[in-house]
Order: structure tokens, then sequence, then C-alpha cells
């Protein structure tokens, strides 16, 4: 099945339904990272809005990548 191209879910900009390019995704992290190491944890719903405000996408897009529930592989 797997050789036909069945049950293999596709990552990134290739999924079909992602809103983000891989290097947004990355800058967002990065951005995500900065601000962990300063104010020392990571659920700051704050921090989050600015982030997603600077690069124009939703909280809960930046929330995911945070958590790890989306992006993972980067």
């Amino acid at each position: 099945m797997i050789n036909k191209g069945r049950g293999k879910s596709r990552r990134g900009e290739t999924h079909s339904n992602a809103s983000i390019t891989e290097e947004l995704a990355k800058q967002i992290k990065s951005e995500i990272i900065i601000q962990t190491d300063i104010i020392g944890r990571k659920n700051n719903k704050t921090n989050f809005t600015v982030i997603a405000r600077k690069y124009n996408v939703s909280i809960s897009i930046v929330t995911d990548i945070a958590y790890g529930r989306s992006w993972k592989h980067i």
C-alpha cells in the first residue's frame, strides 16, 4: 500500500492544509525560543499574540508550533 502512495502522511508545506511555509515556521519557532529564554516560561499568551501579529498568522498556529502539535520536524 505504501508503494502506491497510500498511508503516507505529508509534512510541512506539502500538506494540502498548510497555511505557512517551512521557512516561516522556523522563524516563528526561533522567536518562541528567544522569548522563552527571556521570560522563562513558554505558555505566556501575550507573547504568542505578539508573535502571531508580527508574522500575520493566528495564535493557534503559534501555540501549535510552540507545543509541538504541528511542524514537529523542524
